[in-house]
Formats: structure tokens, C-alpha cells, sequence
């Protein structure tokens, strides 16, 4: 009887890893850092700086970047995307961009003075045309009048 439920015992446990394994396996290896915080006058831009790390297997495709502003924000600011793509197209396991300038925030004069709270996520994955989210991060835009 102690016979079978060692056996019941080692059965078990062995399930149990292989479910768990997956998971450990598949986890996020990949961290995006950002200067989330810049003050701007109206009228102008401003850039952002942030490191992406590919701490684990497999190879990281870097897709795109899309952004979005909570309630409140003007559509008069906008993004200019292009640092992103001057990127590597992918990061192999254990690489990373290190400190390069992600996107600009170009602010139109006529947007009013206060605090932009918005947030930007990298997207990609597996292969060149995923489009997963490898991070996000929240970021804000503090407009002066312009000239200041």
C-alpha cells in the first residue's frame, strides 16, 4: 500500500512540473525602461529616452510603437515614431539597445498649458510581423505657454 502511493506521490509531482514548466519557459525576457517625464512650451517637441533588454531566449522582434493618452489629452499632441525604427530590428537573448532616444512628442502651440499623462507600449514578438506587447510604459508631457 506505501508502495502505491509513493509511486502516486512521484506521479504527482512530476505532473506538476511538467505544468508549471511552460510558464517558466515562456516568461517576458524583455525590459523597457523610459525617461517618462519631460516639460515643454508649446509649439515645440521633445524627445524621449529609454533602453529595451532582451534578458532571455528566444530572439525579440521589435515591431512598432503605439501610444495612447488618458481622458483629457489634446489631439494636438502628436509622435514622431521614427528613432524607434532606427532601432535593430530584433534583440537576440541577453542584448540590448541601451540608452537610445525611442520617440518625439511634438507639441502645437495651441495646446493649453497643464500635465499629458499618456502611456507607449513596444510592440512584437516571435517573428517580424507579431505584434504582442513587449512593454508599456507611462509617461507624461508638461506644457508651458509657449516661449517659456
Amino acid at each position: 500500500m506505501q508502495t502505491k502511493f509513493k509511486q502516486l506521490f512521484i506521479a504527482m509531482s512530476v505532473l506538476a512540473v511538467l505544468v508549471i514548466l511552460p510558464a517558466a519557459i515562456k516568461a517576458d525576457p524583455v525590459t523597457f525602461t523610459l525617461d517618462d517625464t519631460h516639460t515643454v512650451a508649446a509649439g515645440s517637441s521633445v524627445t524621449f529616452f529609454g533602453t529595451l533588454t532582451n534578458g532571455g531566449p528566444p530572439t525579440t522582434f521589435l515591431n512598432g510603437i503605439s501610444f495612447s493618452f488618458a481622458s483629457g489629452a489634446p489631439g494636438s499632441i502628436s509622435f514622431d515614431e521614427n528613432a524607434f525604427f532606427l532601432l535593430p530590428a530584433s534583440l537576440t537573448s541577453g542584448s540590448s539597445t541601451g540608452l537610445v532616444a525611442f520617440f518625439d512628442a511634438v507639441v502645437s502651440a495651441l495646446v493649453p498649458p497643464g500635465v499629458y499623462v499618456g502611456t507607449v507600449s513596444v510592440l512584437g514578438g516571435d517573428s517580424d510581423t507579431a505584434d504582442d506587447i513587449l512593454g508599456t510604459q507611462e509617461f507624461s508631457i508638461t506644457v508651458l505657454h509657449g516661449g517659456q
